[in-house]
C-alpha cells in the first residue's frame, strides 16, 4: 500500500480489491493444424504482453488462414494450400516469441540489479526503451517468409461471382 500512497497521495481513499503475482510466458504449440482443427491466435501461441504482439499475431493468423480456406472451400485451390498456413504462421510465432524474449527485460526487469541498471541513480530511466524503435520497432513487423517452401498459389483476389 505504501507504493500506492506514493503515487496517489496520502489523502486519496483507496483499498486493494485483489492482489496477485502477475506472470506470463512465451510458448507455442507444435502444430497449428491437427486433423480438421486449425489453431489461431492464443490457442496457437502466447507471448509477453509487452508490444501487442499477441493480438496482432492472432489477427495475422486469421488473415493468413481465411483467404486460403476460402479458396479451398470454393475449389479454387487444392487442400494442400492450408499446409502453408502452418508453415508460415509457425515461423511468425517463432519470430514473435524471439522478439518478445528480447524486449521483455527492458520493459519488465527480471531482478533488482536489472531495475537499478535501467533506472538507477545517475541514469536516465530507460523504461521508454519498450516504446522506442530499438526494441518495439518489431511490434508489427511482418514475418520474414524467405526460404519457406513456396506454394504454387499466391494470394490473389477471387474471381467475381
Amino acid at each position: 500500500m505504501e507504493r500506492v500512497r506514493r503515487v496517489v497521495g496520502p489523502h486519496v481513499p483507496c483499498e486493494f480489491e485483489w492482489c496477485s503475482v502477475y506472470s506470463f510466458r512465451c510458448a507455442r504449440i507444435a502444430r497449428f493444424i491437427d486433423g480438421h482443427v486449425i489453431f489461431v491466435g492464443d490457442a496457437a501461441h502466447v507471448v509477453s504482453p509487452f508490444g501487442a504482439r499477441g493480438g496482432n499475431g492472432g489477427i495475422q493468423d486469421v488473415d493468413n488462414l481465411c483467404w486460403k480456406l476460402a479458396r479451398v472451400i470454393r475449389s479454387e485451390a487444392p487442400a494442400r494450400l492450408l499446409a502453408s498456413y502452418e508453415i508460415e504462421r509457425g515461423r511468425a510465432a517463432d519470430e514473435s516469441i524471439l522478439n518478445s524474449r528480447r524486449t521483455t527485460p527492458s520493459c519488465r526487469p527480471l531482478n533488482r540489479r536489472a531495475t537499478i541498471s535501467r533506472c538507477g541513480p545517475g541514469t536516465r530511466c530507460r523504461l521508454s526503451l519498450c516504446a522506442r524503435s530499438g526494441h518495439s520497432g518489431r511490434l508489427s513487423q511482418p514475418c520474414d517468409y524467405a526460404g519457406l517452401p513456396g506454394m504454387a498459389l499466391e494470394r490473389a483476389p477471387s474471381p467475381a461471382p
